[in-house]
């Protein structure tokens, strides 16, 4: 998620079954192939979503693939940077 989010910062996420994601939101997804990963919602259809990441050589979405409600942990609502 570089340029937003650095290597080994903190993230603090919410997961509240209710909470209405939207695309443009970052979130935290527990993959059954790439395991726990940050990303940002890009497309929203039936409780499914696609994500993205911010840099470059971020894993695409067609290695991700449909993520569904169930996989999200949370939606991202701050973070500390491990420099700080």
């Amino acid at each position: 998620m570089l340029p937003q989010l650095n290597d080994q910062d903190y993230v603090v996420a919410v997961g509240w079954p209710w909470l209405r994601l939207r695309p443009g939101q970052i979130v935290m997804i527990l993959h059954p192939y790439l395991g726990l990963i940050i990303k940002r919602i890009f497309t929203v259809k039936h409780q499914c979503y696609t994500l993205v990441g911010d840099h470059p050589s971020s894993i695409s979405s067609e290695k991700i693939g449909w993520v569904r409600r169930s996989q999200i942990i949370g939606r991202v609502i701050f973070h500390i940077s491990k420099s700080a």
